[in-house]
């Protein structure tokens, strides 16, 4: 209760005073408000850790504005009628296929497998250059992919504002691995969780989902789990991937950017991570 508290009050004040630094850390926030080595070990980090897939021992540099931010809008540390969360109808890849009845609907060229390389302006608009050699002009371009990735797309073109804003995002990288092992979470089953945090190990922690419980796979003959940065390779394991990862990070606040935002070239819009989601 004391941190949901001071939580509330701490966003209250920033929304209400503009000059106040929007850069302080968890870190700074914890130990400003005294709070215990034993609520940052057994709540705060394990729960920020499973959030943004971020290792523990970075957990207390994030910027305390994005993580409160985050958990006010996501009711995380709320304790009585939490918001329901359901489960997408035929799982995450009908999201795809409404978007792409949605577009073809307009009507819109849906075009696959062409990887694109760079994209330059022009006077008539914007060049689409991909992999495979091929190019067009476009009236416009909304680039909807990692802060870095957008910067290598567009390559030397890239204005300042692009490299100031693009360039103040932070990733993590972690692998990934896809797996049957019950031996990365709580011996008793009856606490499996949808994320179920690991500590004490040789990579400082690791983060499990079990993902019978979040995309309601019913009860599988074999549970099925993701595991991010485990100590060891898990036994049964069927995929393993490399990922990067957003995370909350003390950017200034006249650093802060709109859901999307257009640059001076005008025909480049963004598409960018808002502070308090994931």
């Amino acid at each position: 209760y004391g941190f949901h508290d001071s939580r509330g009050r701490y966003l209250e004040e920033l929304e209400n005073n503009a000059d106040m630094d929007h850069r302080e850390t968890l870190g700074h926030f914890i130990k400003a408000h005294g709070y215990s080595d034993l609520f940052q070990r057994a709540y705060l980090i394990p729960i920020c850790s499973s959030i943004w897939s971020c290792p523990p021992e970075r957990v207390l540099n994030l910027s305390a504005y994005s993580v409160l931010v985050f958990c006010h809008n996501h009711h995380v540390l709320q304790l009585f009628d939490q918001p329901q969360y359901l489960t997408a109808k035929g799982y995450s890849r009908c999201y795809i296929s409404k978007v792409t009845r949605e577009l073809k609907s307009r009507p819109c060229q849906i075009k696959t497998g062409s990887m694109v390389q760079s994209v330059s302006s022009t006077h008539g608009g914007c060049s689409v250059l991909c992999t495979d050699g091929s190019e067009d002009v476009y009236d416009g371009c909304i680039i909807s992919v990692h802060a870095p990735d957008a910067l290598k797309i567009l390559g030397k073109q890239s204005t300042y504002e692009e490299m100031r804003i693009l360039g103040a995002f932070q990733y993590v990288s972690r692998d990934m691995f896809l797996h049957h092992d019950k031996s990365l979470l709580p011996h008793n089953q009856s606490v499996w969780s949808s994320w179920n945090f690991l500590g004490n190990t040789s990579s400082g922690g690791c983060v499990t989902y079990w993902l019978n419980l979040i995309q309601n796979l019913g009860s599988a003959a074999l549970p099925f789990f993701v595991t991010l940065s485990p100590p060891q390779t898990p036994n049964d394991t069927l995929l393993k991937w490399t990922t990067s990862h957003p995370i909350p990070s003390n950017m200034k606040r006249n650093s802060m950017v709109p859901p999307l935002f257009t640059t001076e070239k005008g025909e480049l819009e963004f598409s960018a991570p808002k502070h308090g989601s994931v």
